[in-house]
């Protein structure tokens, strides 16, 4: 089961470090590779508390959201918690392709 977990820890540093990663079972920001792996074994058996982290988020300043992957539904789960922030869906290369560059048109 911590297979997974081990490559990702790889690349937490650097990316606690550009990114403010919120830990979804706590709702709290994570300011430290070792928080971030510490969130990533409370996940597993905790529950996730969305509202609150995108909450948190956009009390924070975000004001965009990507979903990645097959579906919306945090995507509508973001339109229903926040109305005004921009939020895209990205399930395939050229849905991604296209998001970053409008993304990028924004900014």
């Amino acid at each position: 089961m911590m297979g997974p977990v081990i490559p990702i820890s790889r690349w937490t540093r650097k990316a606690v470090r550009q990114l403010r990663p919120v830990a979804n079972a706590t709702a709290a920001f994570v300011r430290t590779a070792d928080e971030v792996r510490q969130a990533l074994l409370v996940q597993m058996y905790s529950p996730v508390r969305w509202e609150e982290s995108i909450r948190l988020l956009c009390a924070d300043g975000a004001d965009t959201f990507i979903e990645v992957g097959p579906g919306r539904v945090l995507t509508g789960l973001v339109r229903k918690i926040n109305r005004s922030a921009g939020v895209y869906f990205m399930d395939d290369a050229a849905f991604l392709e296209k998001g970053l560059a409008e993304i990028k048109g924004v900014a």
